[in-house]
């Protein structure tokens, strides 16, 4: 007894054994979940966090519109978002992409912005870019308002693409009185 397929006429049997091919794929040319400000991936607690190395992408983004300041001009921009309600004054964060020893995924010269406000209002306040190649970007933000959200860009130099691990603690510094 013959197999279903080996039984069909030779014509059907070809848009069967394509689909069967390009439907694994499909997947890589998915948009990106947090492709836009509005579907930010909001990120918990940013106290003293580290995500899991290449949980984070920006493969399937495309360009919000919205270019920061540090990011080079006339480049093509696949930028994905993240949010985060400040939790103190000061936060340290960090994008580790591919770098040589303790790579967090394989983003070649990564840049983010910070930006306070709502996604049709944003306030760009700090911004970086991997001019050098490092595979890593950090800033360091102060001044921040505590229970404010903020959101995050990220993209990388060149239009490129790839896996990324996050990385972020904060801190609250009184000021002294004279």
């Amino acid at each position: 007894m013959k197999s279903l397929l080996l039984a069909l006429p030779y014509r059907p049997r070809l848009p069967l054994l394509a689909a069967a091919l390009i439907a694994p794929w499909s997947a890589l040319w998915a948009q990106a979940p947090n492709n836009n400000c509005a579907n930010a991936i909001p990120l918990a607690d940013v106290s003293s966090w580290c995500s899991a190395v290449a949980e984070f992408s920006n493969v399937g983004a495309t360009n919000s519109g919205l270019s920061a300041s540090c990011f080079p001009n006339n480049q093509v921009s696949n930028d994905v978002w993240f949010s985060f309600v400040a939790e103190a004054t000061d936060v340290n964060i960090s994008l580790v992409g591919n770098v040589q020893i303790n790579a967090g995924g394989t983003l070649q010269t990564p840049q983010f912005a910070l930006y306070q406000g709502d996604c049709g209002n944003l306030v760009q306040n700090a911004c970086t870019s991997d001019a050098f190649n490092n595979g890593a970007v950090q800033l360091q933000q102060s001044q921040q308002q505590k229970g404010q959200a903020y959101y995050i860009q990220v993209s990388a130099r060149n239009g490129r693409t790839g896996s990324f691990q996050f990385e972020s603690t904060t801190s609250t510094h009184s000021q002294r009185l004279p």
